[in-house]
């Protein structure tokens, strides 16, 4: 990957942090843990650029962490009856695939299953968590939120195809190279990043407007 390419992924990285610490005390206490999320984003990039031989491992440890993190903003969109049950479940079978990933593939390459695994369960996660959300009785108060769910889900949705694929493709394709799927991959994470920190900004108008309204 060139330098633009990486000067660019970082640009599109601190854009939410900025946004984030901009509108903080606007959001909600799931779109701060957000803003705690692109906060390590920005620093796994930056080090695994720096420290480009350990690439794959740091970004394998960085997906544990990111689940955790996704798993705990989606945790209070849920219904209560199942949330304990189903986010045991989910953890379970991440860290299980995560495991056996790391176990059956070389600790240097990145754990394409395990990340698969992780963007389906994001997709069911996200998708239940908007549903509750949309027809939830606090409609109006949580749109922004309903807003990142759809991204969100929208988003591991288009990754999935890229990333299950990816082993075969490097199978079969002589002289394809991987970081065509990652440049695709971080074009996606890009305009999720952008969306996401329109969202962030989008917080503090929305209470700026409400604030007016009052006067």
């Amino acid at each position: 990957m060139g330098l633009n390419s990486i000067n660019i992924i970082c640009f599109f990285t601190t854009l939410p942090v900025i946004a984030g610490f901009i509108s903080w005390q606007y959001l909600s206490q799931n779109l701060q843990l957000f803003v705690i999320r692109f906060i390590l984003v920005a620093f796994t990039e930056v080090l695994a650029n720096k420290i480009k031989y350990y690439n794959a491992q740091i970004f394998n440890l960085f997906m544990v962490v990111d689940f955790f993190l996704l798993i705990a903003v989606a945790y209070n969109l849920f219904p209560n009856k199942i949330r304990t049950f189903y986010f045991a479940i989910c953890t379970f079978l991440f860290l299980s695939t995560w495991i056996v990933s790391i176990i059956m593939t070389s600790v240097a390459d990145f754990s394409v299953y395990a990340y698969v695994v992780f963007c389906i369960i994001m997709v069911f996660t996200y998708f239940i968590g908007l549903v509750h959300l949309f027809f939830g009785k606090s409609y109006n108060e949580n749109k922004i939120m309903i807003f990142i769910c759809a991204i969100t889900m929208i988003y591991y949705c288009s990754v999935i195809p890229l990333f299950s694929f990816l082993p075969y493709i490097l199978k079969n394709l002589i002289g394809f190279k991987a970081s065509k799927i990652y440049n695709i991959n971080y074009c996606l994470t890009d305009v999720w990043y952008l969306l996401i920190t329109i969202s962030f900004l989008c917080s503090r108008r929305r209470y700026n407007s409400q604030l007016w309204k009052g006067i």
